[in-house]
């Protein structure tokens, strides 16, 4: 196997088996659907203002331990902010 085809091969591997110690991989998703899994991993409603914003697309990874955690990780590098609302939270630029 080609030394190039063994590392992604290693990263995958990587990813699966974090994934399962609860660290969750993404590439180019759109938050709506990221923010979904978090719905659902946090027991939460989120709600994105404006709502095409919902359709940016996201790469990166989030931890399943804290809502605020995941959320940070989530906004930070796509520099949006997020607030807590009553019983749901607010995605916003």
């Amino acid at each position: 196997m080609a030394k190039s085809k063994m590392i992604k091969l290693k990263e995958g591997l990587d990813k699966i088996s974090a994934w399962g110690k609860g660290t969750f991989y993404f590439e180019s998703i759109s938050l709506r659907h990221i923010l979904d899994m978090v719905e659902t991993q946090f027991n939460t409603k989120i709600e994105c203002q404006p709502v095409g914003l919902g359709d940016q697309l996201y790469t990166g990874y989030f931890i399943n331990t804290h809502l605020d955690s995941a959320l940070m990780s989530i906004c930070w590098p796509l520099r949006i902010k997020y607030e807590h609302l009553d019983k749901h939270v607010v995605i916003s630029r």
